[in-house]
């Protein structure tokens, strides 16, 4: 029997299945071409003594989902790791209540019908719509000084110069009178960030970034959104999966 191994050729095509896409869609796909075992025994190989610590076994169904996160992007999974530990200390830990007395907030899940177990496991599984995002976008390196550049640049070229003015609360003719030091100032007094409303074509530009744009194309994404509200898909996604899970976990 061979070494399972992250090179291992079935790893690495589920790993492209799982780079950017529908949840449901990866999950099946990987289904679908027996990828599932492979990619299971490198996750349990991982993470197992974590849950054992833990004390918490997550299931057959949370191990996919941990799995395709893994797969997706190792620091969001690590990120859903994180949350599940602290939630479950939260939880689980003695506090001191207005009178006194010692409460244990896991006590009290009955009242939200919610076990302390489905509390863990929506944790754990918290992070799942973000595989509808492109990893560059959720882990891109522009600074703001960059983008402040690329808003001012789309300005000076009007580009969405009239949606731009109604975000800013000006008038077309104020905007291109104003210094780019006066519109950065009032993106900032109105609590945005260009990222509010840099689009992706501009702040991705097909030149820079080809296999990104591609993998956007494919998955049917509006260029004309900001960064931010596309990051946003992925709390969506996440509330529309969580839901069909439930029933699973």
């Amino acid at each position: 029997m061979s070494i399972i191994t992250e090179t291992n050729e079935h790893y690495v095509r589920a790993k492209k299945i799982a780079k950017c896409g529908d949840f449901e869609e990866i999950f099946n796909a990987l289904n679908n071409e027996g990828l599932f075992d492979v990619c299971l025994d490198i996750t349990k190989s991982e993470f197992d003594n974590f849950f054992k610590e833990m004390e918490f076994e997550p299931g057959d169904m949370m191990w996919k989902v941990l799995t395709i996160l893994n797969l997706y992007d190792r620091a969001t999974l690590e990120h859903s790791l994180r949350t599940f530990a602290i939630t479950k200390d939260i939880a689980t830990k003695s506090l001191r209540g207005p009178h006194e007395e010692n409460i244990v907030l896991s006590d009290y899940l009955h009242e939200a019908n919610l076990s302390l177990r489905e509390l863990l496991l929506a944790s754990l599984g918290h992070d799942i719509g973000k595989t509808k995002l492109p990893v560059e976008i959720l882990h891109n390196s522009l600074t703001n000084e960059e983008m402040n550049k690329v808003l001012i640049d789309m300005i000076r070229r009007k580009e969405n110069e009239e949606e731009i003015a109604i975000k800013l609360g000006f008038s077309i003719s104020d905007l291109n009178n104003k210094t780019g030091d006066e519109i950065i100032a009032r993106i900032y007094e109105r609590g945005m960030r260009p990222v509010n409303i840099v689009p992706l074509s501009e702040a991705f530009p097909e030149s820079k970034y080809p296999g990104l744009i591609s993998d956007l194309k494919s998955n049917g994404f509006n260029f004309n959104l900001s960064i931010k509200e596309t990051a946003k898909i992925h709390e969506s996604e996440g509330q529309k999966y969580s839901k069909n899970l439930a029933n699973q976990l």
